[in-house]
């Protein structure tokens, strides 16, 4: 009881509309005759948003949603490249590639499998056609797939004939059977139209992107390779201003602002997403204490100041302004300020910025126990893809070898039988040949012989005529008859 692949990994080629738009996927036939269940899955891939690298899309097409009447397999007519043809051709010298197109007729569209890390599935800069392409073969339904026949091995013929003429015999097989690192089940709604590549392309970019790329110049950082920290008079950009998500910017995560000159560190090797060190929770907790108190200085000013509104008074103190403890006295109300001395406000500004720090350090410690939660989960759950994806490519590969070795088997068998055979035939004409040849040979010297004994005989009686004729001459001369002796009795 288990599911067995018709095929594994096949060449073949997709297309909805026409054959000109036609897709290179690996097609996958799963099937199992104890569960009466059946599936057909194309494999493509594309780039999206996000990801440096092509991703894998799993188009399904359960069994029953195939509709029976509608179905059916037909040898391949299409107008297809020679390029494309050879790609999808199983290459043997026996015979001619055997071209089919297996036409699926769709009761509603199939469901798509994609990795959980693919949240929004947007086209990347300078692929929308290929996604626009991908995203309507999801949308449509029917569906036709261009492969080689000689893939199909003797014993799954029976199978494939019951799938491809009575679907409607067969469920489909449940998402639970899949494992590996496409674990995301979505449908054809879930890509976004490839107008938004645009739009997308000013979103920041993503955990993974942001650690791959290399260092890049923030906002009024020195241009030079050993400037360290960025200036703070900077003017803001003329457009939207883009939250900056690369760290980099920021410096090494262990020091403090500083103006001292450092050598731009070299480019790290690509790690894969979510992938930290042991002591980044103790790095970024010490960066965080470093920078947020001198950040708050410089941003609640303002901010208070537009929330409250409330005028401040006019003093030339410097305990006034310039620091969190004179901004919050600033607040209080007029009389309650005049009434302090300078002793009793810096007492007050003090408790004010141990406070800050206090609840600092809290929010420091919630934020890195929970971005640390998540960063640990991230890192599980990529390992565990990476696990999942590496055993099914090792278990693919190796059904894919001892399938080639059956069927290399399977047609060294044939070759052996049919060399054979051929032999035999050449043994039993070669054996005929000699047969008729040693026959007409014994013939030949078969009347030869009987001649020469019948000359022989002949002669003999000749001779023995002639013997007999000298031995009664002899006995009775005609001149003198015989003289008879006395007292003998004549004949």
């Amino acid at each position: 009881m288990g599911y067995s692949f018709l095929l594994r990994s096949t060449p073949a080629l997709a297309y909805c509309a026409t054959p000109a738009a036609a897709l290179s996927c690996h097609l996958f036939i799963k099937y199992s005759a104890d569960l009466d269940q059946a599936a057909i899955t194309i494999s493509l891939t594309t780039h999206i948003h996000g990801f440096r690298d092509a991703q894998d899309f799993d188009f399904t097409y359960n069994a029953d949603i195939l509709v029976p009447d509608g179905t059916f397999i037909r040898p391949a007519t299409e107008d297809l490249p020679q390029t494309q043809l050879s790609k999808i051709a199983r290459k043997t010298a026996a015979s001619a590639p055997a071209l089919k197109t297996f036409v699926l007729k769709l009761c509603k569209p199939c469901s798509i499998r994609c990795s959980r890390l693919a949240d929004c599935i947007t086209p990347k800069q300078g692929h929308d056609a290929a996604f626009r392409q991908l995203r309507d073969l999801a949308s449509v339904t029917e569906v036709c797939i261009v492969f080689d026949a000689d893939f199909i091995h003797k014993r799954d013929h029976a199978a494939f004939y019951n799938l491809s003429n009575h679907p409607d015999q067969l469920a489909g097989i449940p998402a639970q059977a899949y494992k590996g690192p496409l674990s995301r089940q979505v449908d054809w709604t879930a890509f976004g139209p490839a107008d938004d590549a645009e739009h997308d392309a000013e979103a920041p970019p993503s955990y993974d992107e942001a650690r791959a790329k290399r260092r890049r110049q923030c906002f009024g950082e020195a241009t030079h390779p050993g400037a360290g920290s960025s200036s703070p008079g900077r003017s803001p950009p003329a457009k939207r201003e883009r939250v900056e998500t690369d760290l980099d910017c920021w410096g090494s995560p262990t020091e403090k602002a500083t103006t001292e000159e450092r050598e731009s560190p070299s480019p790290r090797a690509l790690s894969p997403p979510y992938q930290t060190e042991p002591n980044d929770r103790e790095t970024t907790k010490a960066a965080l204490e470093a920078l947020l108190p001198e950040a708050l200085q410089k941003a609640l000013p303002d901010m208070l100041a537009r929330v409250f509104a409330v005028p401040r008074p006019a003093t030339s103190d410097p305990l006034a302004t310039g620091s969190l403890g004179a901004l919050i006295m600033s607040q209080i109300a007029s009389d309650v300020v005049t009434r302090l001395q300078p002793r009793e406000r810096k007492a007050i500004e003090k408790g004010c910025m141990e406070a800050v720090k206090q609840m600092s350090r809290e929010t420091i410690k919630q934020i890195c126990a929970k971005s640390h939660e998540k960063i640990l989960k991230d890192m599980l759950d990529y390992a565990h893809d990476l696990r999942d994806g590496a055993d099914i490519q090792f278990f693919q590969e190796l059904e894919d070898h001892t399938l080639n070795l059956t069927v290399a088997k399977d047609e060294g068998m044939e070759e052996i039988r049919r060399e054979v055979i051929a032999k035999r035939e050449d043994l039993v004409a070669t054996a005929q040949d000699v047969e008729a040849q040693t026959g007409a040979k014994l013939q030949e010297q078969a009347d030869e012989a009987w001649e020469q004994t019948k000359w022989a005989v002949s002669m003999r009686e000749e001779l023995l005529l002639e013997r007999i004729s000298e031995i009664v001459g002899h006995r009775h001369p005609p001149s003198a008859p015989p003289r008879q002796r006395a007292g003998s009795v004549p004949l």
